[in-house]
């Protein structure tokens, strides 16, 4: 077996070998028994991943002219599994690193069941989502999956694992400063390490950095609160 080379550099996907970000397939997270297919992205059209995407899906940072829901008539509040608690920690742990659906798998005991899983993530319910979080440069919009008309505690959960997961390129890296970069790329060292000496850490290897390393190691979910404007919710996280 030949040694690990002790000098690393940090790889982006590329236009000519873009690879899509598809996993070993897992039960879906959902509100029926775990025998669904894959977790999808929220969008079901490709993604290219040379350049942040500009499309309905995922917006930058920037303030949104967003129209009131339908569904909205008065004071808006978050599902109480999913709001961030004044005091203590969540009654869940979600590493959103992880595929959500593989965490409930091996998690029998966990709160959030099928039935939770399948709540209104808001009162009254919303037909999308959009989650800002701090020191991030992409907003993440949530949208019914399942067919169903509203966003659910299931939706919130896999959108903001499936929208980490999207592949970022040089550009969105250069214009960093050098010391963000350097932490950025020993958080894609760790991420893809983790796997030991196996085909699954080539894998994420070969696909590049992720969104999900500018989190810079903030991978636990922490709760989601209002904001000041209109629909727009902000996201928690935490170290582990």
């Amino acid at each position: 077996m030949s040694s690990r080379r002790t000098t690393r550099s940090v790889r982006f996907a590329e236009e000519d070998e873009a690879i899509p970000d598809i996993d070993t397939p897992s039960p879906t997270l959902s509100s029926s028994p775990l025998s669904s297919p894959s977790l999808e992205t929220p969008s079901s059209s490709p993604i290219n991943p040379l350049f942040a995407p500009t499309s309905s899906q995922y917006l930058p940072c920037i303030p949104l002219p967003l129209q009131a829901d339908p569904l909205v008539d008065g004071l808006l509040t978050i599902n109480q599994i999913l709001g961030r608690p004044l005091t203590g920690t969540l009654p869940f742990k979600f590493d959103v690193t992880r595929d959500p659906a593989c965490m409930l798998e091996l998690d029998s005991s966990s709160i959030l069941t099928p039935a939770v899983l399948a709540e209104a993530a808001t009162t009254p319910p919303l037909h999308m989502m959009v989650l800002h979080c701090e020191d991030f440069p992409w907003q993440l919009i949530i949208h019914p999956q399942n067919s169903k008309e509203f966003v659910t505690v299931c939706d919130v959960l896999s959108g903001i694992y499936a929208s980490l997961r999207i592949p970022i390129n040089s550009g969105d890296f250069n214009g960093l400063s050098g010391e963000k970069q350097s932490m950025i790329t020993q958080t894609f060292f760790h991420r893809y390490d983790r796997h030991g000496e196996t085909e699954a850490r080539e894998k994420e290897k070969v696909k590049g950095v992720k969104r999900v390393d500018f989190l810079i190691g903030r991978n636990s979910f922490a709760g989601i609160c209002p904001t000041s404007s209109p629909l727009v919710w902000e996201l928690t996280l935490s170290p582990l």
